[in-house]
């Protein structure tokens, strides 16, 4: 044999061309490259939290970390747990979703939280924002808008 044969051979797997090898190897390199987007989902209602849970589970890149269903325990686990994003519901007992995001801003300077609300006033964006949220979505958006949402502030340093 010659020796570009038995080099082609030693490095690529079974029926693939070397070229086609080379190609899975760095697509392979690129996908374990990738960092995960840690998330908490703070929602007093399991069957959103659930929901959420499934949808970002499809996500080769976001990893759901922790869930709470008020905003006393979404600040207790962002502290303790620290992920990249916060999903937070406005609207929740114990610590309303405003209180909260204050709380985990002025604790946690750079975390990025999500305010998702099913109302569409003005006033609760505003309230989410000047808490220090970095985004407010609608609940009945579009999930893309989620997920790309918190793609763009996860990756941010």
């Amino acid at each position: 044999m010659h020796r570009e044969s038995l080099a082609s051979q030693e490095y690529a797997p079974q029926g693939l061309h070397p070229e086609a090898s080379a190609a899975a190897q760095r697509s392979a390199d690129y996908a374990a490259s990738l960092r995960r987007i840690r998330i908490l989902l703070a929602d007093d209602h399991k069957i959103m939290r659930q929901g959420l849970m499934a949808l970002l589970g499809c996500e080769p890149d976001l990893e759901v970390v922790g869930e709470a269903a008020d905003g006393q325990a979404s600040v207790e686990m962002t502290l303790s747990i620290r992920p990249d994003v916060v999903v937070m519901d406005v609207g929740m007992p114990v610590l309303n979703g405003v209180e909260a995001t204050r709380i985990i801003t002025s604790e946690i300077p750079g975390i990025r939280v999500i305010g998702l609300s099913m109302y569409d006033e003005a006033s609760r964006a505003t309230a989410m924002i000047d808490a220090g949220a970095a985004a407010y979505l609608n609940k009945a958006g579009p999930s893309e808008e989620l997920i790309s949402t918190i793609r763009f502030l996860g990756r941010k340093p």
